[in-house]
């Protein structure tokens, strides 16, 4: 089938979560995925952008170290904790990106959120976003699906990631 958008077929990083596809005249919203189908992409994020961390991580650098710093990790955990629970929904983070000026798809809100929720309990605890954005030393993080992902860790690395 051919994008109305682009006038080419449709290649495989035009469908993640959030995206909107336009098909025989009728556009669709991609609401969400199964776990197979989150998995598989974020395995082959080299073809799925959305689910590529460090292509995530790209888009919002610079936002995020003018707005938080190296020592304000504590300050943005607690604005994005709306309801003061010491936890972060996924809703809670989309929202604290969005106001900070960080509009991600919904595939990239998933793409870092799973990566931050290392524990997988579907909320994100200062622990983990305190790890996250402040790592102590380089090496790799790996999620529940045995998928590794570079991390920056060393205070250079560290400046322009948080």
């Amino acid at each position: 089938y051919v994008s109305a958008e682009t006038t080419k077929n449709f290649r495989h990083d035009d469908f993640y979560i959030g995206a909107v596809v336009t098909i025989l005249g009728h556009r669709f919203k991609i609401a969400d995925a199964d776990e197979f189908t989150v998995r598989f992409m974020e395995g082959n994020f080299e073809n799925y952008p959305m689910a590529n961390l460090e292509f995530v991580l790209e888009k919002i650098r610079d936002k995020i170290m003018t707005y938080v710093g190296i020592g304000n990790v504590t300050k943005m955990f607690r604005q994005m904790d709306k309801d003061r629970n010491s936890r972060i929904s996924r809703q809670e983070f989309r929202t604290g990106l969005s106001s900070i000026g960080i509009d991600l798809s919904e595939m990239e809100v998933r793409t870092l959120f799973r990566t931050f929720d290392s524990d997988e309990s579907g909320t994100i605890d200062y622990e983990e976003f305190h790890k996250h954005c402040v790592p102590e030393e380089e090496g790799v993080v790996e999620n529940k699906y045995g998928i590794t992902r570079r991390w920056l860790r060393t205070s250079e690395q560290l400046a322009l990631a948080c």
